[in-house]
């Protein structure tokens, strides 16, 4: 019960880092595109 506790959490901070992964590079895009012109 406990492990499968815990790898649903592993799976769900798994997504979260996905998910803040593709903000993070939509915003450097958009930083670079801005510094450039």
């Amino acid at each position: 019960m406990r492990r499968q506790l815990y790898s649903q959490y592993v799976l769900l901070c798994d997504k979260i880092w996905l998910f803040w992964d593709f903000i993070g590079l939509k915003l450097f895009i958009v930083i670079v595109q801005e510094l450039l012109f």
